[in-house]
């Protein structure tokens, strides 16, 4: 038994002396959530409300492992939260959940602190950074070519429109030295 599955049984056994006996090795099948509204809170902080009606039972053979940290997630029910980026309220659907657990495997514990649209924008913003990476040395050092630098200027400029927080202070140097290397060119 590795030290976190030990861990764990000595902390059930603290909670249910009765049932979690020594020698006994700790299965799913002990965490006792036979509905829905058996489920402890801590899968959902920040909680607005929870709608039972749409929970989807796990199927246990589709997790890759159990990694989880007090007790395995039994069921996935549809929970609304407030976005933490724009502070809409979102639901986070059983689908969604089942998808997160049984395809990605994803932590147990995991919890969506971002709305759907907030984290395609998130997504979005880090692939342009991803992609301004790759070009920024080539549009700045190795290249004359104007379209090139307007580029990784366009870059820049949607990086900045689409994301909430400023501009680093590298990509806000390196943008100021690509314009004035687009206006030198411009002007010769």
């Amino acid at each position: 038994m590795m030290w976190f599955d030990n861990l764990m049984l000595v902390i059930c056994r603290f909670f249910n002396p009765d049932h979690f006996k020594p020698g006994h090795p700790l299965r799913f099948e002990d965490f006792h959530c036979p509905t829905p509204q058996d489920m402890p809170p801590y899968f959902f902080p920040r909680v607005k409300k929870l709608d039972y009606s749409a929970a989807i039972k796990l199927d246990v053979s589709k997790l890759e492992s159990m990694a989880y940290s007090v007790q395995p997630r039994c069921w996935y029910i549809d929970a609304w939260f407030d976005c933490e980026q724009c502070g809409e309220e979102f639901c986070w659907t059983a689908k969604e959940q089942q998808y997160w657990f049984e395809e990605l495997h994803l932590w147990k514990d995991a919890c969506p602190k971002l709305c759907l649209e907030c984290r395609k924008k998130r997504r979005k913003v880090l692939d342009l950074r991803k992609e301004y990476g790759r070009m920024a040395k080539v549009a700045i050092l190795r290249t004359t070519d104007l379209k090139t630098k307007q580029q990784a200027l366009e870059l820049i400029h949607e990086i900045e429109q689409l994301s909430e927080e400023p501009l680093t202070r590298g990509i806000a140097e390196k943008r100021e030295i690509l314009l004035r290397q687009i206006e030198k060119m411009k002007t010769s």
